[in-house]
């Protein structure tokens, strides 16, 4: 089975998904898709495969770069053609999905934490 994981940053999938990761490789081919980090590489040597996000923004709003960041994944999905999408972080979900959706790959959303919207001191 082909596995893509969408995610907003390498070092949660890296410290909270490693163990996951670490089974999932053990019978899949496992894909990864973040911006470039410092985990990056440990996340290789589990046996993962890389795609680089350069269009993830994590706090960003432009909402044409939010549409760029969809286009270019339904661009990753036609290239892997995963049988299952997992994705984490709002933004992932939302976009994640909606690319998954339009294609009609199945995926799975994972909400993780609350947020920086709700972490946020009211006013």
């Amino acid at each position: 089975m082909r596995v893509l994981i969408l995610a907003n940053i390498d070092m949660g999938l890296y410290k909270f998904r490693r163990e996951l990761l670490e089974e999932l490789v053990k019978e899949n081919e496992v894909y990864f898709c973040v911006p470039d980090g410092e985990f990056v590489e440990s996340i290789k040597e589990i046996g993962c495969k890389f795609v680089p996000c350069t269009l993830m923004n994590r706090h960003g709003t432009n909402p044409i770069q939010e549409l760029k960041l969809i286009s270019f994944y339904k661009k990753v999905l036609r290239e892997i053609k995963p049988d299952i999408v997992f994705t984490y972080t709002i933004k992932c979900n939302a976009y994640g999905g909606m690319a998954c959706a339009s294609l009609g790959v199945p995926y799975v959303a994972n909400v993780t934490g609350l947020g920086t919207a709700i972490e946020k001191e009211m006013m």
